[in-house]
């Protein structure tokens, strides 16, 4: 492209990128000296002009805006045919749009504390420019964007982050259609649903903009946008995002921000940042700028490499011009240009008051560059053009004519000769010794004040020198005298303390101060002769800043002393204080006093941060610092009974035993007081005044359910020696202590056992009660079942015969024998030489007449196969036993007699699932198949669940089988959703609710949900009601 210099000031050096609504050019700023980027509005856009009116008055109040997140905009104007100019700084670096679009092809992700950093910059430039108040430009309610967007959020090559185009794109882009394809689409994209809807928008329409650039940046993609630009501000009027992808911490800060009606969001961008702040705080939110610029040159390597921009100079400048428009704003700009190879190297073009011809415009006045031969504008073209050429008036020497000789004049008298003075040596001697003091005090010493004269007489009769310095230092200074005049700018003194100043006049000054994160000061000081420091011998003054101090306290109402001073305000109250250390102390009737000692001047506090918590905020450039202390008391805490437990909730923490003495923080605390046999109280203690001492907490009971069920049913339930007058089944709500418990029934033997509800040591017979335990919301559950038993006269014919339990293979006695045998089916075993053995069936019962006769049949005289003991045992208990698919009548645990061949077994019991094989099958691999081989001992076993012991006695071999059933169960948490582990193995099971197939036992769970407490727990798989297990969670 031609280069072409504008406004006489601004090189258009090369075109940079193109947009719906400009050209943007970079360009060379003779004035400043340096690169910047110059906006070459569409001419269509501001063809009318209303819309350049409002373009001007838009562009007016966004210049007013200085922040270190904002872009400034350095100048405006326009030419005669409504072509505007917008002169900004320019940005070295990348716009987050670009960031964004590189992501997604290489599939990073902002990392989230990026993330984080880039949104708060850009939300302290929304709270600043929606805050701004300035009668001047018309700016009572702030200044919006309005048109809030990834493109206009700048990344720079030092990590600072900006933002462009205040209030400009909707201006511009409302009055036309922009003819660059797509280019509106992606508009519409970061639009809010007012602004889809054309309602009256404001700055919460920003904050709706905000929150979808917020969205992209956690998840990578957009909330609403599709291909079509009309589905996208549907789905932006309609749709609810889906949050679930971003982190739970900030889903409703989303939420929030994508709210449909602009009432339902944060107010302000302040409203906002005051929430944003307590969760960024509450993170110890760290992330530097390094880690910013490490990222980006991740996705862009040449990030940080030099341009050439950065080796451009005012010299290379120099000739580089094309006079090319004249422009009205107001009064007319003048051009200047300068030429190499003229007699003055300057060429001042001066425009009229008016517009140009016509044909002025067009035909723009060329400056070529010839390295050979200099461009010379000629003097007749450049009045053609009415341009003036100043030209440099060459020198003319005179020669003046030579002046008539005069006479001489007559010869004076000569004077007598003096006489010779002589001066004695020690006169001499001392002449010079007072010479060079008085050389001294007057070039030397009373200047600068080195002996006690010289300060004398400075201090009375010289000018006065100044020494100013601020706290801290390195502030911008006003030094204002009656006149109104700035001494220091007149002085051309670096205007950054430390100031020095010499030859000041007394008087009275204003200092004016500013500090970047400080109050500006305005001061009224009086500088005179009696204000001199005796030791430096000048007048050294030295002010602080003040900064914005909110003391509060946990309670309200504490005394509040500031370096040992009373103050007459209690907190919370708020003061202005020097920027420098302070110690606080908080003093209120009935709490302990805290103290802290506070620098706000270089952050190195000492506090503790048990009781005090230090925050400091910037609003706009200022920072203020709230100091927040929580008091404490002595308390009693008691329990009823007493000797409880107490527990801090959150931590679990053990406190110690009621009644206890111990000093609680004001404001709410969370107990937890346990006692073996009560129930655990969760309490909230409370403590804001004095009043607040003495705490006593009630306990209940545990009230334990037992359940007690007998075989058979009918059973007289006797507690303690006492009839209850209850039968079997029945349910009893017990205290918990020691029960004996009793059962008895007419025709049958009493049972009896001992319950210990407090400790669980009972005293029972297993072989004839069974007791299961559960828990169930802290109470206790116990399930007790007794068996009841009747004696049995067992008598042989013949007689003297061996009588055994089959089941246990366990020896009874010689018939005829009585013994007690529980109600049921009871099978035995009898056997005698020389007669077959037999296997019998008893059913005990009630109403049995207690006698049992059976008749021996002696052996046939045919071979005798030696039979080979097995003991069939398994878990749980009691499951029947099928030899090759035929039930044998017998449960487990037993011993059975097999002849020495190949057997299919398989154990069945009720609520359980069936295990092992049905018929021999050598090769089967059946899950649960049992193939036991008695001749060579070749199992095919299913290992997983079943197991064989071999042992020898002498020469007989003894088999013991053992079988472990299987049985789904179903795992349910309140709420679900929870995380189920094997805490044993730390195997993930699944979320709950969730069906498993679990073989019979016990097993260790660990149950994980976030935001509630995690449960440890054991389930127990033994019997057909096992088979489902609630668990409730509660919440942290």
């Amino acid at each position: 492209m031609v280069q072409e210099l504008i406004r006489n000031r601004y090189l258009l050096l090369k075109e940079i990128n193109l947009n719906e609504i400009a050209t943007i050019f970079q360009a060379w700023d003779y004035n400043l000296e340096k690169i910047v980027a110059v906006k070459k509005i569409h001419p269509y856009l501001t063809s009318s002009d209303e819309v350049a009116n409002s373009l001007y008055h838009q562009i007016i109040k966004s210049s007013k805006l200085r922040h270190k997140n904002i872009l400034p905009i350095h100048d405006f104007f326009k030419s005669v045919d409504n072509v505007c100019y917008i002169v900004m700084e320019y940005a070295k670096g990348k716009d987050l749009d670009t960031l964004l679009k590189k992501c997604k092809e290489t599939g990073a992700l902002f990392p989230f504390e990026l993330t984080l950093k880039i949104m708060t910059e850009i939300n302290q430039a929304l709270c600043y420019a929606h805050e701004i108040k300035d009668k001047n430009i018309n700016a009572a309610n702030g200044i919006f964007h309005l048109n809030l967007s990834p493109s206009n959020i700048m990344i720079y090559k030092d990590a600072s982050v900006k933002l462009s185009d205040f209030g400009v794109s909707r201006i511009l882009l409302n009055s036309h259609r922009s003819p660059i394809k797509g280019k509106h689409k992606e508009r519409c994209y970061y639009m809010s649903p007012e602004e889809v809807e054309n309602k009256y928008i404001d700055g919460r329409s920003d904050l709706f903009s905000f929150g979808i650039i917020f969205y992209e940046l956690l998840t990578g993609i957009h909330p609403f946008a599709v291909k079509d630009e009309q589905q996208t501000k549907e789905n932006i009027l309609k749709v609810e995002p889906d949050i679930s992808g971003i982190p739970s911490n900030l889903q409703p800060f989303i939420k929030k921000l994508l709210e449909k009606d602009p009432e339902k969001r944060y107010q302000s961008a302040k409203e906002f940042s005051l929430a944003f702040s307590i969760f960024i705080s509450s993170i110890k939110f760290g992330k530097r700028q390094d880690d910013l610029l490490r990222f980006v040159i991740k996705l862009f390597p040449d990030f940080q490499s030099s341009d050439e921009t950065d080796k451009i100079t005012s010299k290379d400048m120099k000739s580089k011009v094309n006079i090319t428009e004249d422009f009205e704003m107001g009064k007319p700009p003048s051009f200047e240009t300068n030429f190499e190879g003229v007699v003055s190297k300057t060429a001042t073009v001066e425009a009229e008051r008016y517009k140009l011809k016509e044909e002025t415009v067009k035909k723009p006045v060329t400056a070529p560059v010839s390295a050979k031969e200099p461009y010379k504008p000629k003097i007749a073209e450049a009045a053609a053009k009415k341009i003036v050429v100043k030209e440099q008036k060459p020198k003319i020497k005179i020669k003046l004519p030579s002046l008539p000789k005069l006479p001489s004049l007559p010869k004076l008298p000569s004077l007598p000769k003096l006489p010779k003075i002589k001066i004695k040596p020690a006169i001499l001697v001392k002449s010079l010794i007072i010479i060079g003091l008085l050389i001294f005090e007057m070039f030397f010493d009373i200047p600068q004040g080195f002996s006690p004269l010289g300060k004398l007489v400075k201090r009375s009769f010289l000018p006065i020198d100044v020494y100013i310095d601020t706290t801290p230092t390195g502030a911008r200074i006003k030094l204002i005298n009656s006149k109104n005049k700035d001494l220091i700018a007149d002085k051309k003194v670096y205007n950054i303390t430390p100031v020095r100043l010499s030859n000041v006049v007394s008087g009275e000054y204003t200092l004016v101060l500013s500090k970047e994160g400080f109050n500006d000061a305005e001061r009224k000081i009086v500088i005179n002769r009696k204000k001199i420091n005796r030791r430096s011998n000048r007048v050294e003054i030295v002010m602080p800043f003040e900064v914005k101090f909110e003391i509060v306290s946990i309670p309200d109402g504490a005394d509040i002393y500031i370096n040992s001073e009373k103050k007459s305000s209690i907190t919370p109250a708020v003061a202005s204080l020097e920027a420098k250390t302070y110690s606080i102390k908080l003093l209120k009737e009935g709490f302990d006093p805290i103290e802290c000692s506070v620098d706000l001047l270089n952050g190195k506090n000492s506090i503790d941060e048990n009781f005090w918590k230090l925050e400091s905020s910037i609003q706009g450039e200022k920072k203020d610092f709230k100091l927040s202390g929580t008091m404490q008391k002595e308390v009693i805490i008691e329990s009823n009974p007493p000797e409880a437990k107490i527990f801090i909730a959150d931590s679990n923490q053990l406190i110690g035993n009621t009644p206890i003495k111990i000093k609680l923080k004001a404001g709410e605390q969370h107990f937890r007081i346990t006692k073996d046999g009560y129930k655990a109280v969760d309490k909230y203690i409370e403590i804001k005044s004095k009043e607040d001492k003495r705490f006593v907490i009630n306990m209940k009971r545990i009230g334990a359910k037992l359940d007690v069920n007998s075989s058979p049913d009918g059973a007289d339930i006797v507690i303690n020696g006492e009839k209850t007058g209850l039968l079997t089944p029945a349910s009893i709500t017990l205290e918990p202590k020691v029960y004996s418990i009793r059962l008895s029934k007419e025709g049958l033997s009493s049972i009896k056992c001992n319950i210990d509800l407090v400790e669980g040591k009972h005293t029972l017979d297993s072989d004839i009660w069974n007791l299961e335990v559960s828990t169930q919301k802290e109470e206790k559950n116990y399930k007790l079942f007794g068996t009841l038993e009747k004696e049995i006269s067992i008598e042989t014919n013949p007689s003297d015969a061996r009588v055994y339990f089959a089941e246990s293979d366990q020896y009874i006695g010689n018939s005829p024998l009585k013994v007690k045998m529980k109600v049921g089916i009871q099978r035995l075993r009898i056997s005698k030489v020389k007669y077959e053995s037999i296997n019998a069936k008893i059913e005990v019962s009630e109403n049995m007449d207690g006698r049992a006769v059976f008749n021996l049949k002696p052996t046939a005289s045919k071979p005798v196969i030696v039979k080979i003991k097995v003991e069939v045992d398994s878990n749980p208990k009691g499951a029947d036993i099928y030899i090759n698919n035929e039930k044998t009548g017998l449960i487990t645990p037993t011993s059975i007699l097999l002849e020495p061949r190949q057997f299919a077994v398989k154990l069945n019991k009720e609520g359980f699932i069936a295990i092992g094989s049905t018929n021999i099958d050598k090769t089967s691999a059946a899950k649960g198949r049992c193939i036991v081989d008695l001749v060579e001992s070749k199992h095919n076993l299913d290992r997983n669940l079943w197991s064989m012991e071999v042992s020898s006695q002498k020469t007989e071999k003894n088999y013991r089988l053992f079988g472990t059933l299987e049985k789904d169960i179903s795992i349910e948490t309140n709420p679900d959703n929870a995380k189920i582990y094997f805490a044993d193995s730390d195997q993930y099971i699944g979320n709950s609710p969730i069906k498993i197939r679990l073989k019979a036992g016990t097993y260790r769970l660990q149950i994980i949900k976030a935001k509630y407490k995690p449960i440890l727990t054991n389930i127990n798989i033994e019997s057909k009601q096992d088979d489902k297990f609630t668990f409730d969670l509660k919440p942290f």
